[in-house]
């Protein structure tokens, strides 16, 4: 249920990130994180700085790191591509989830697993139908590198949810998310309209549902499992 949920607002974020590709990848991914760090703030002083104590600080790390450069690349592909070929590069991701909790999270991969994962692919990629007369050059490149990198993001999240909190989580992915995207953001920064800064405060909104939602529907079961329930996106997908 929770996965949908993250579907739903992803799907919503991928058309604000297509009305707003007049500001870079990097500015809109610093300002996800700026509006997660707004909303835990009050969740840090409700827990008296207890969602601040983590275990696993490495694995946090990495896990941001692989999602900051995710997210960035996953806008750019997003914003220089029909969204027909950004979604279908993007449901890549399942593919590599399944290998990855195999050999990190040591997850049982049923034969079934593998067959319905790979049947789900096929027909997403006959319903999303991305273009062939598109030229592949670097957004197909940024397209496929996000949904490696956002695979491990999802494989650390797994590790984490063992020892940590939601709150914990989200607390240390907007810290060093913020941390991470801002020398990108600074480079390229632009101020927006009064309008637009609306559209992008929506955008950090969503990102905000989207990743919490994301990261609890994640600790509720296996991650081969729960791969494909990313193709609940196909409606919206073309």
């Amino acid at each position: 249920m929770w996965l949908v949920v993250s579907a739903v607002f992803f799907t919503g974020m991928t058309y604000l990130i297509k009305a707003l590709r007049s500001y870079p990848a990097p500015m809109q991914a610093c300002v996800s994180q700026v509006a997660s760090l707004c909303v835990m703030i009050p969740v840090i002083a409700r827990t008296r700085g207890r969602s601040l104590i983590l275990h696993g600080a490495w694995i946090q790390f990495g896990r941001s790191a692989s999602a900051a450069l995710g997210v960035i690349l996953a806008y750019f592909a997003v914003q220089r591509l029909p969204l027909s070929d950004a979604n279908a590069l993007s449901f890549t991701r399942a593919l590599w989830m399944v290998p990855l909790a195999a050999l990190v999270l040591r997850d049982h991969v049923a034969r079934g697993n593998w067959i319905a994962l790979a049947v789900g692919f096929l027909g997403a990629m006959l319903i999303v139908r991305p273009s062939g007369a598109t030229e592949i050059g670097w957004a197909h490149l940024a397209g496929l590198a996000s949904a490696i990198l956002l695979a491990l993001s999802v494989t650390g999240i797994k590790l984490l949810t063992r020892q940590n909190s939601l709150a914990t989580i989200m607390t240390w992915s907007a810290i060093l998310g913020v941390v991470m995207t801002a020398p990108f953001a600074i480079g390229v920064w632009r101020w927006p309209t009064v309008q637009d800064s609306l559209l992008l405060a929506l955008l950090g909104l969503l990102s905000v549902f989207t990743t919490a939602s994301y990261i609890h529907g994640m600790s509720l079961g296996a991650a081969a499992t729960l791969a494909p329930v990313d193709y609940v996106r196909l409606p919206s997908a073309r």
